[in-house]
């Protein structure tokens, strides 16, 4: 996952071979990771003397004494959080950041930032069925990228905007905006490419929403109604 942004970019994963090579290869960007192999992290964690509490109750964290050699220079951190599932009672994991300029705590909440952005990924997978779309070429991928990443953010600005006029919007995410929002019938009259008049159908739950977000956003004299 990346962050916008040149000089300060965020990517979690969640294997050594990837996170090194990111390392390696992203000199123009800061990385943030962690890697959970089980045989790796049990070696680094098992000379672990003490542990410190971290800001989710349950879960500590320590340095690690004998951190992996990367390209770069790093911090390495191991993380335990409870888990029944585990024999020894905890789930290990390794948390790695080129951010040298943080303190422990400071490298586990930044990696625990990425909540946000998982929730707008799964939302976008979901809202824009990229779960569906399977290119094969490179080219028809990336175009598939910035297709998305165009449609993503219309959503975002379009539910700004909307929400001015409609604050009943202002909580919905991609997928009710996509489901419930966009998917107001209507009408749309375009004259030498311009919008003449607007019209939405009124049996639809979010028709009158929709008419309070978009009578914000009409210039004066644009009409703007509903069918029959």
């Amino acid at each position: 996952m990346l962050k916008t942004g040149r000089r300060l970019s965020f990517l979690a994963v969640t294997a050594l071979v990837g996170l090194a090579t990111l390392i390696a290869v992203a000199r123009a960007y800061q990385v943030t990771g962690k890697f959970t192999s089980n045989s790796r992290v049990r070696k680094l964690v098992s000379a672990m003397p003490t542990w410190a509490p971290t800001s989710s109750p349950g879960r500590d964290v320590a340095a690690v004494p004998t951190p992996v050699e990367l390209a770069r220079p790093t911090q390495q951190y191991a993380v335990r959080t409870p888990s029944a599932k585990k024999p020894e009672g905890y789930q290990y994991a390794v948390v790695v950041s080129s951010r040298l300029e943080l303190s422990m705590l400071g490298v586990i909440d930044h990696y625990d930032g990425r909540a946000g952005m998982e929730a707008e990924l799964k939302s976008d997978k979901r809202g824009l069925g990229l779960g569906t779309l399977r290119k094969g070429r490179l080219a028809a991928q990336q175009m598939v990228v910035l297709l998305t990443t165009l449609a993503h953010n219309v959503l975002v600005w379009s539910h700004r905007w909307l929400a001015r006029g409609a604050p009943r919007l202002a909580s919905f995410g991609i997928v009710r905006l996509i489901q419930e929002v966009w998917a107001v019938p209507g009408r749309v009259k375009l004259i030498d490419g311009e919008i003449r008049r607007v019209r939405l159908h009124p049996e639809h739950p979010r028709a009158w929403d929709v008419y309070r977000g978009l009578a914000s956003l009409c210039p004066p004299g644009q009409p703007l109604g509903f069918l029959g």
